[in-house]
């Protein structure tokens, strides 16, 4: 006699689903609202802290540069996979919607689910011709504007998501029209949770000293390595090289640059400076005597144009 299958033994085996039917059960008729942490997230934790900011930004960047393939598998596991050129699914994630491409997609896809622990997609496409049901658009959906509704059956303890933009009639989903990407969240059913390093993150680099600092850079920055960039005009740069070369004092800034009012006063020049401007100056007269011990033959006048080069992101 033919045994059946695993999967037809684990569905003859479920009878119900007792723990979806008490997610059910309690939260019938009412939508599951998201935590309501992910302003303060975003604003503080993102937004107002360029370290964060910077560390989110290269996480998505790396992701939306990955290259995406469609194999055909020949064979068992272990066989040959031929690579399939043109498929729609790599077609589509290489241009998901008409105002993101590739990289910007999944860094907003990765940056929603760091700072929320929650992203979301929802494809679009055609209800009629050649192409209907097919998915020829994803969109990223924003977090916070996403509820969960629960389903009203034992097997399904989601019933679909309701999408609220400010004001507008929110938009309903049904649980197939939607991919919810989430993090482990030990206390909601639900929903994912916030990485949580975005508040200790903020908290430890508040609590660094000047001392940690100091001694960070004693530790790891190699003084043979370092390279100076000076940023002025074609004009100044060459008398400014071989001051540097010569150890003589680098001035450079006229006092309109520090606004100091200049007055003439009996054939002379008499200089204004404010309470407030006394200890920029200060800083300013030791940098400008200080001795960077720079030979000539290291230093070069490069154009600007060749020093700070930009790159479109790839679609």
């Amino acid at each position: 006699m033919k045994q059946p299958g695993l999967f037809t033994r684990l569905w003859r085996s479920i009878k119900e689903n007792p723990v979806g039917w008490l997610l059910v059960r309690n939260k019938t008729g009412r939508a599951e609202w998201a935590p309501r942490n992910y302003a303060g997230f975003a604003k503080e934790g993102y937004l107002e802290n360029p370290y964060v900011y910077r560390a989110i930004q290269i996480r998505g960047a790396a992701i939306g540069g990955l290259r995406w393939i469609a194999v055909k598998k020949q064979g068992g596991p272990r066989g040959k996979r031929d690579e399939i050129e043109n498929h729609p699914a790599i077609k589509l994630l290489k241009r998901p919607n008409p105002f993101q491409g590739q990289a910007q997609f999944f860094e907003a896809l990765e940056s929603f689910l760091l700072i929320a622990g929650n992203s979301y997609i929802a494809p679009s496409g055609p209800a009629t011709g050649e192409n209907a049901g097919k998915p020829m658009e994803l969109w990223s959906l924003r977090p916070d504007r996403m509820q969960i509704l629960p389903g009203a059956g034992r097997f399904s303890p989601i019933g679909g998501y309701e999408y609220r933009v400010d004001g507008a009639q929110p938009q309903t989903f049904g649980v197939g029209e939607i991919l919810h990407i989430r993090k482990f969240h030990p206390l909601n059913d639900f929903y994912g949770m916030s990485p949580g390093y975005l508040d200790s993150y903020l908290d430890r680099v508040n609590g660094v000293t000047c001392a940690q600092v100091n001694a960070a850079i004693k530790k790891h920055l190699q003084a043979e390595n370092i390279q100076y960039l000076v940023v002025t005009n074609a004009a100044e740069a060459p008398n400014m090289v071989e001051q540097i070369a010569v150890g003589g004092p680098a001035w450079g800034k006229p006092p309109a640059d520090y606004q100091i009012d200049v007055k003439e006063v009996e054939g002379g020049k008499v200089y204004e400076v404010p309470e407030t401007k006394l200890e920029l100056l200060r800083r300013d007269a030791a940098w400008a005597n200080y001795w960077l011990d720079i030979p000539r033959e290291r230093i070069k006048i490069v154009p600007i144009e060749k020093m700070f080069v930009t790159a479109e992101m790839p679609e």
